[in-house]
């Protein structure tokens, strides 16, 4: 049998996370195929050691443990970490920085992640159907093809973050700001976006049907295409947007400012 050894020392000065006994590298171990470990790369996770190695396993219980207690103690950390694939499903991880961690593809269902700052993370695929991203930040984080489907992402910043191709279908975004955000072809049907801050967001052919536009700022915005039908614009700002070719069929346009935007081919 293949030895694997993995601990933790938190305590050590030069912490060193995990350990790998490198015999997985023998010839013996290459032949079982079905003994493969697939690794993930955690560069610079720990000051003063370059790289570690992180098995990814099913059942990981232990492994999480060990990831967000160091995370814990490690409020200050700067380096990027690699935690693709990831289940953290029903986690709390309230408190934890993970700034620009990769999370690629991992599951975040239902995950507490209120408060945290996940500035520049990726997110790519990931899951987080009813996660709670209450006042999160994703500054500039890369949510292409993300499942956000139910989530709760009341005031939470947005800014500039990459969310082309998400779902985001019954997603609370109340009050949240998505200043400069790219939405294109972004599933946002039945969401709400009540009070939200979308100015300069792209949102070419995105899915909005049925969702709740209450005072929404949509100024200088992108609708290019995008589906409106039975949405509910109440007082929403859409000064100088793009809504070329956009369908606002059957849509409730209560008080809105439309000063300076370009209705060519507006479908009613």
């Amino acid at each position: 049998m293949v030895a694997l050894t993995i601990y933790l020392s938190p305590l050590k000065k030069r912490l060193q996370l995990f350990s790998l006994d490198y015999d997985i590298y023998t010839e013996r171990f290459k032949n079982k195929q079905r003994s493969v470990v697939k690794m993930c790369q955690l560069n610079k996770v720990i000051a003063g050691v370059e790289e570690s190695i992180l098995p990814k396993r099913d059942d990981s219980q232990n492994l999480i443990y060990d990831i967000t207690n160091y995370l814990r103690k490690n409020p200050n950390r700067t380096q990027s970490i690699c935690l693709t694939g990831i289940d953290f499903s029903g986690k709390d991880l309230r408190g934890l920085n993970l700034v620009a961690v990769d999370l690629s593809g991992a599951n975040l269902n239902r995950t507490r992640l209120d408060g945290v700052d996940l500035s520049g993370a990726n997110l790519t695929r990931a899951s987080l159907r009813f996660a709670n991203l209450t006042e999160a930040k994703l500054l500039g984080s890369n949510l292409a093809g993300a499942d956000l489907n139910g989530a709760i992402l009341v005031g939470a910043k947005l800014n500039h973050a990459f969310m082309s191709h998400a779902y985001l279908r019954k997603a609370q975004l109340d009050h949240a700001s998505l200043v400069g955000a790219d939405l294109t072809f972004t599933d946002l049907w039945n969401a709400s976006l009540w009070c939200t801050d979308a100015s300069d967001t792209d949102l070419t052919k995105a899915n909005l049907r049925e969702t709740i536009l209450v005072s929404t700022n949509f100024s200088s915005a992108n609708l290019t295409e995008a589906d409106l039908r039975d949405a509910t614009f109440w007082y929403a700002n859409l000064t100088k947007a793009n809504l070329q070719g956009a369908d606002l069929r059957d849509a409730s346009l209560t008080g809105i400012d439309l000063t300076g935007a370009d209705m060519t081919n507006v479908r009613f």
